[in-house]
């Protein structure tokens, strides 16, 4: 296997298929199966020339405690039912605390030291596996009841009416991945919007470019408030579109290059990654156009690329990453090792660094059910965290943006 993908059908009202895909993993990349000698091999051959680049130790592209959690939304999103959400995620805490002194003593146990734990580390993964699924659902019921209080008081400031006419599509990911040594992990935490877009209409005597210039602004405040949520969830500074755009502007002073079908020669020349290259000309012959930073952009000391799709109709514009999809993802290296750290060893593999025999414990309760909580759940009276969202939008759009969309 050299690629995976989730393929979802939207079938509206009239019968017409609107398909969303979500790349799990692809070990060849967009720009070499774009590529004349891709197109030309049949997937034995590729799947061998994989196998020579990796070795015969190869790891499988998905791991059995990976987790998607993945939110349908045909209409907005209570409060209620956030509310409700967090609850589970804080009954899980219990649990957690019931087997933690079984985690403290992982590295002696698989030592051998202490024999009669080992028969207990099933009850232990049921655990991590229970408090990843909550904690998924969490940050996606965080994100999108956040963003649907966002998007209705832009519409209120902008005239216009919006609302889901479709079902929106949210990804929360916690994925086991193996690093560049076949025998460790990391774990990454990834938050995925597919679908996001809004019916819009304008008020009666409102200007009709109202419409496109909301599904502007909306699309932008969409992907800063992802990152804020992931940050605010995770507690770590993590990748996102969002965040490699404002570091572009902000840090490096990289301008927006602008790319549609009639303007393709700029994108040919640029320093940016081929990976890029065929994502950007792939949503350029969709009928997109495309504003992306002229060069590379450093990134926690990566050289990343990221970049606004705008689409010509609507106006709507989403951010997309070098990988093709619009998403937040914490790499945890330091923090949440208990999951990390279970799910490694009874892989077979161990975790970068090695687990440390308190930090399970301590990070798990005061990082996930202290800080998080507490910083999610607004107390009455306390602003909403999305409006300093709107700052940032407003202060990005303003200094980088370097046209109007056009009005169709």
């Amino acid at each position: 296997m050299t690629a995976e993908w989730l393929n979802f059908d939207v079938r509206d009202a009239d019968g017409n298929v609107t398909t969303y895909t979500r790349e799990i993993a692809d070990r060849v990349g967009i720009a070499a199966r774009k590529g004349s000698l891709i197109n030309g091999m049949v997937p034995d051959l590729i799947s061998s020339k994989v196998m020579i680049a990796f070795g015969p130790m190869t790891p499988p592209l998905v791991n059995e405690w990976d987790n998607h959690t993945i939110y349908f939304n045909p209409s907005l999103m209570s409060s209620e039912y956030a509310a409700h959400v967090g609850e589970n995620l804080l009954a899980v805490s219990p649990h957690i605390l019931s087997v933690q002194p079984i985690v403290a003593n992982l590295s002696a146990a698989l030592q051998g030291q202490v024999p009669e734990l080992l028969p207990q580390m099933e009850i232990v993964t049921e655990v991590a596996l229970d408090s990843v699924q909550a904690f998924n659902r969490m940050q996606g019921a965080a994100f999108v009841t956040f963003s649907d209080e966002a998007s209705s008081e832009l519409a209120d400031t902008g005239l216009v009416r919006a609302y889901p006419d479709s079902p929106r599509i949210t990804l929360v990911s916690s994925v086991i991945s193996r690093t560049g040594v076949i025998t460790q992990v990391e774990q990454l935490q990834m938050m995925d919007l597919l679908h996001d877009s809004l019916r819009v209409i304008a008020y009666p005597g409102q200007v009709k470019n109202a419409e496109p210039t909301y599904r502007l602004t909306r699309g932008v405040n969409e992907s800063f408030l992802e990152k804020k949520i992931g940050e605010q969830m995770t507690g770590e500074i993590g990748q996102s579109g969002a965040g490699v755009l404002q570091a572009a502007a902000a840090a490096e002073h990289i301008p927006l290059m602008y790319v549609d079908m009639a303007n393709l020669e700029p994108l040919a020349k640029a320093p940016i990654s081929q990976q890029a290259k065929a994502r950007i000309v792939d949503a350029v012959t969709q009928g997109n156009s495309v504003l992306v930073p002229e060069r590379m952009v450093m990134w926690n000391g990566q050289s990343t690329i990221a970049w606004w799709q705008v689409d010509l109709k609507t106006g709507e514009a989403t951010d997309v990453s070098e990988n093709g999809t619009h998403q937040f993802i914490v790499q945890f290296i330091g923090t949440a090792l208990l999951f990390m750290g279970i799910m490694a060893i009874l892989s077979g593999c161990s975790i970068t660094p090695p687990v440390d025999k308190a930090a399970p414990a301590v990070l798990t309760w005061q990082h996930f059910w202290q800080e998080v909580w507490e910083k999610t759940s607004a107390t009455p009276g306390s602003p909403p965290p999305y409006l300093d969202v709107f700052g940032e939008t407003k202060t990005y759009i303003k200094a980088n943006w370097p046209e109007p969309t056009p009005t169709p």
